[in-house]
């Protein structure tokens, strides 16, 4: 194996591990790094916005890109296209061009790393990192870009009887030629070779730029292009050829920046890219200079159904545009067309959201936008393709089938048919005469639409429009080349990328059809502060909206690009740390607000511009097929963009005088601003997207309809409840529409007794399990060892005395295995020296004497109570004179100091004599099981005669002053008198002593989370105090009883408390598993004594 020098560099403090898997609009990447892990969805645009965040972040100094398949996802597997890979590209380049300039040449690397490479995609995207490793058995795929194998079926219908009528729009309207022949014709298949070829060379150009850049112009390309006619490779001719660095195993690679070559720590850390991803998405949420854009997917064949179909995106257009929030809408396309009817469907709702609604509508294509997928974005605000999108294909075919006699001779079958009209649409029936001509008028006149729109919509001279249609099918790039400018045409040329006679000769026939469409120079814009905008070449025509290449950008020569607008766009520039530290008033700018803010400010930095006049003639070309080269980040600032500028120029024309800068800050108000170097406004702003249409639940579909009026499908609410069958579903689906509702501020539908036992004028509440365990989960501390010892739970047992030494040992023990940092046992001095030799992890108090007085008891506790977090009063505890006075006094104490308290077993015998003790005390948990129940009610005069028990426990929770109830049973009932929660999570079948006990322990630990999370800096403040004994309580109460049911699934009858306390930590887990990613980071953040992220790391 090859030893990995180059990894030996010392590297920063910060590392990211990505571990990516490929999707078709999403990357899966893992949380934490660990293959183990599951898989986390992240969208192309939120691991743009990612790579963007890291540019500016000074603490992250590498990346390691995990692409093994070993541990590959349950999900369905779709290739990234070369489009999308181009988009990631475009960012990466970017990235190592920021960070070097920042950082210096070594002092930011980026590695992938794989098992082996499952396809040439894959290996372009790992190319993008600065070192590429395999394990020694590992293959490099090169091959270059295989056409794919088309089957026609010709032959095969003639044989069977069907007999196939086609028209196609025109020469190069290759759909229909499988069905009709056994070959495309010359047209079709030099279209076809002319696409693969520029795929091909896309592909190979990267792959020359990423792994040779030391070779000038072609020489690159020529290199790979004679690589791939050899792959593929194996890991150690790959490495011969240059393609890969070395071969090594994934904790090599993890080793050389962890450690020196000694094998000494670096003190680097490696955190992963979703979870870092997570924990600048919350801290940028704190912010206010954020702005939407609205996006709509269409994916697939149009007219299919489907999360991605005509349906959903008429939708979704439709609802962005009925949001007042957003101003601009992405229509993010990756289809190849499909029908007729569906497209104009689409193509109508585009016109309806920019018309009716008024937004900005851009659409960004992704691998394909062709055919269908191009005629429903003619009328958007602009276009931006990959250089890679293949797009064009303007035409139309129709496949008309006739089943002949013989077919059906063929399967020994005869029909007979019955018509009284036009036998047109009969399958049996072979057009002929004037069918025919009809036939063919109606594709004729479908094709010239779609040529009329091209041309309406992008400003093509109808006379040359029939040059770039007829069916043709082009790159991006070839499709941006246009209307490029000249000189980057040239560059291109250079390159390798683009024949510039193909070019030329497009462009002569352009002329001869249109001969006074000659190109002219555009006047030079102007912009806030007289600063001007590098004018175009002389000679060179500019479209309306066209992608500039930055002339010093370190990247292929056209990605990413610079988007410059000839319209009065106003570019949402990036936010500045200055500013951000301005706006945050005084914020420590270490905080992860102020880093995420900062790391913003490499996004996109432009001017405002002041409108001008420009005079333009129009060309025959227009705007083109595209308006640039751009992926879906830079399309969503420039639509962003689009939209404040037109605000600005309408205001404008509405105040006469006013300029572009006041006119700006008179429409976005809260925004913030500063001036750039040359007297500019830079807007400062964060693009976030937001998709459409809304994912909304069957509930808020519910309560929409009633609105509307609508009559609810008994069918749809079948299939619902259908889903949620099995012995929870009327539970669950009330719970639900509990919550909902409220969620809609319909909170009036309690008021009704629902028949399900939810009690009367909406006091007591049913939600959903899965819910309250979310809830439940804001109380749990980070692991992470920046805590000290007891910031994770100081908890006192009350109880132990000369009969009992077991509940107080389990109650505590209980404690421990749930994560509690200390457990106190205050108990009787013999009762103190047997659960001594149970375990040395308790602390145990040898000091409630049956002769102490309250004098000496209330010295003990006044001493103990500071360094505890939760009493736990009761269990072991006897009833004896003595030991009831030490309960008494240690709740009195703890009520003063507001301490959390959990009441149990023979602290219940001091509450049912005189209630008094604990009345009024919200923060006390009450644990009673039937019969300790049933003394408290006698207790407090309550009736529990024909009483819904439903309602019995909510009733004595009020009586007793609103602190919590926790009766024990079958189901479990947890209230405060204002919610009630049921828990019949399963537990065992086998009622042994002391389960009580461990009970009192876990709902004790979910408290003393609790107080730390009062204590905590900066928590959020969705629970509220009664809420915290209230999720405590059903806490402890769920993880108790599914540790019963793990033990009893061991050992049946002869299960013991003791057997059980080996359970409660896994119990824990599954029920609560892994925290919710970014939490544990986030958390420890805001822990008391914790300091705030700092910018030397994270």
């Amino acid at each position: 194996m090859l030893m990995l020098a180059q990894l030996t560099r010392s590297y920063g403090q910060t590392w990211l591990l990505w571990k990516i898997y490929s999707g078709l609009n999403y990357l899966l990447t893992n949380n934490g790094g660990s293959p183990d892990e599951p898989p986390r969805v992240m969208t192309l645009f939120d691991v743009i916005r990612t790579i963007k965040l890291i540019q500016a972040d000074d603490r992250i100094e590498g990346i390691i890109a995990d692409f093994s398949a070993t541990h590959l996802p349950a999900v369905p597997s779709y290739d990234l296209g070369l489009a999308q890979i181009e988009e990631i590209q475009g960012a990466l380049v970017e990235l190592r061009k920021t960070k070097q300039e920042k950082l210096g040449v070594d002092g930011w690397r980026t590695i992938a790393w794989t098992d082996t490479f499952q396809s040439q995609g894959q290996y372009l995207l790992a190319t993008c990192f600065d070192e590429v490793y395999t394990q020694p058995t590992g293959d490099v795929p090169l091959v270059g870009m295989a056409g794919s194998t088309v089957p026609f079926y010709g032959r095969l219908a003639k044989w069977l009887g069907i007999e196939v009528h086609a028209e196609a729009r025109n020469e190069y309207k290759s759909f229909v030629q499988p069905y009709i022949d056994e070959k495309f014709t010359k047209p079709q298949k030099a279209n076809q070779e002319e696409l693969i070829t520029d795929l091909n060379d896309n592909l190979l150009t990267y792959i020359a730029h990423n792994r040779f850049p030391e070779e000038v112009g072609t020489a690159g390309l020529e290199k790979v292009k004679a690589l791939s006619r050899k792959g593929p490779f194996t890991s150690s001719q790959a490495v011969t050829e240059g393609l890969l660095d070395g071969a090594a195993y994934r904790q090599d690679v993890l080793d050389s920046v962890m450690t020196d070559e000694e094998g000494r720590d670096k003190g680097k850390e490696v955190k992963g890219f979703y979870h870092y991803a997570k924990i600048m998405e919350r801290a940028l949420q704190k912010s206010k200079a954020a702005m939407d854009v609205g996006v709509v997917y269409l994916l697939g064949t149009i007219g299919d159904q489907g999360e991605f179909g005509t349906s959903a995106v008429v939708r979704g257009l439709k609802e962005a545009g009925e949001d007042d929030s957003i101003g601009a809408i992405i229509l993010r396309i990756d289809s190849g067309g499909g029908g007729v009817v569906e497209s104009d469907t689409i193509w109508g709702a585009v016109r309806e959201a920019r018309e009716r609604y008024g937004k900005v509508v851009v659409a960004s294509f992704a691998n394909a936008s062709a055919s269908g997928g191009y005629l429903v974005s003619t009328h958007t605000d602009a276009i931006f393709a990959a250089p890679s999108t293949v797009t064009g294909s303007i035409g139309v075919a129709s496949l008309r089938p006739t089943f002949l006699t013989s077919f059906f001779d063929r399967f020994h079958l005869t029909i007979d048919s019955f018509f009284t009209g036009s036998r047109s649409s009969d399958p049996t029936h072979k057009l002929s005469g004037e069918e025919l001509t009809r036939h063919s008028a109606h594709v004729d006149e479908m094709y010239s639409d779609f040529k009329n729109r091209v041309c309406e919509g992008r400003g093509i001279h109808p006379e040359v429009i029939e040059l770039i249609a007829g069916g043709r099918v082009m790159t991006g790039l070839k499709a941006f080349s246009l209307t490029a400018p000249k000189e980057l045409v040239e560059k291109l040329e250079g390159q390798g990328l683009m024949d510039h006679k193909a070019l030329e000769g497009l462009q002569d026939k352009a002329e001869k059809a249109v001969p006074e469409a000659k190109e002219e120079v555009v006047a030079e814009k102007v912009v806030a502060g007289d600063k001007k905008v590098e004018a175009m070449p002389e000679g060179v025509e500019v479209p309306d909206l066209v992608a500039i290449v930055d002339k010093d950008q370190e990247t292929s020569p056209y990605a990413p690009a610079v988007i410059a607008e000839q319209a009065d766009v106003v570019p949402a520039a990036a936010v500045t740390a200055d500013v951000v530290s301005e706006s945050q008033d005084g914020a420590d700018a270490s905080s992860p607000e102020s880093n995420a803010m900062a790391a913003l400010a490499s996004a996109t930095e432009a001017e405002l511009v002041d409108p001008v006049e420009e005079e333009k003639k129009s060309t025959a070309w227009g705007r083109g097929l595209v308006d640039g080269l751009a992926g879906i980040w830079d399309s969503a600032t420039y639509a962003h963009a689009l939209y404040i500028s037109n605000a600005v120029a309408e205001y404008r024309e509405e105040n006469p005088g006013v300029t572009a800068e006041e006119a700006t800050q008179q429409l976005l108000p809260n925004a913030t601003f500063q001036h750039g170097p040359g007297g500019e406004l830079l807007l400062n702003a964060d693009i976030r997207l937001r998709r459409y249409p809304l994912q909304k639940s069957f509930w808020q579909q519910f309560v929409e309809m009633s609105r509307r009026g609508d009559s609810i499908d008994s069918v749809a609410l079948g299939d619902f409840l259908k889903a949620h069958a099995a012995q929870w579903v009327m539970r669950m689906a009330a719970g639900m529409v509990a919550s909902e509702m409220e969620d809609l501020g319909l909170g009036g539908w309690g008021d009704a007794r629902s028949g399900l036992g939810l009690g009367k004028a909406g006091r007591a509440k049913m939600t959903n399990h899965a819910e309250i365990i979310h809830r439940c989960k804001k109380l749990i501390p980070p692991l992470t060892s920046a805590l000290h010892k007891g910031q994770a739970g100081r908890i006192g047992v009350v109880g132990g005395s000369k009969d009992y030494s077991g509940a107080p040992f389990f109650s505590s023990m209980a404690t421990l295995r749930l994560g509690a940092d200390l457990a106190h046992v205050i108990c009787e001095p013999s009762a103190g020296n047997v659960i001594k030799t149970y375990s040395p992890d308790l602390i145990v108090h040898t000091d409630l004497h049956e002769d102490a007085t309250e004098e000496s008891l209330t010295e003990l506790f006044k001493g103990l109570l500071p360094r505890l977090h939760v009493l736990i009063i009761g269990p072991g505890l006897g009833r004896s004179d003595g030991m009831q006075l030490a309960a008494r006094v240690a709740l009195k104490l703890a009520r003063e100091e507001e301490k959390y308290v959990v009441i149990d077993a023979d602290g219940l015998w001091l509450v049912q004599n005189d209630p008094s003790v604990v009345k009024g005390y919200k923060r006390a948990v009450l644990t009673p099981n039937p019969v300790e129940f049933q003394r408290l009610c006698d207790a407090v005069d309550i009736n529990t005669e024909n009483v819904d028990q439903a309602e019995l426990a909510a009733k004595l929770a009020k009586e007793l002053g609103g602190l919590t109830i926790l009766e024990k049973g079958g189901e479990d009932k947890v209230t405060n008198g204002e919610e009630t929660f049921f828990n019949s999570v399963e537990g065992s079948n086998r009622r042994c002593g002391g389960q009580g006990d461990v009970l009192s322990g876990a709902v004790g630990c979910f408290l003393a989370w609790g107080k730390s999370y009062e204590e905590r800096e900066g928590n959020d403040t969705d629970l509220t105090p009664s809420q915290i004994p209230l999720l405590a309580a059903y806490a402890g109460s769920t993880v108790t009883r599914h540790a019963s049911k793990l033990t009893f699934a061991r050992m049946q009858r002869a299960m013991q408390t003791s057997d059980m306390l080996n359970d409660v930590g896994p119990s824990f887990q599954q029920t609560f598993g892994a925290l919710e990613e970014g939490k544990q980071e986030e958390a420890s953040l805001r822990w008391p004594g914790k300091r705030r992220m700092s910018k030397s790391g994270l």
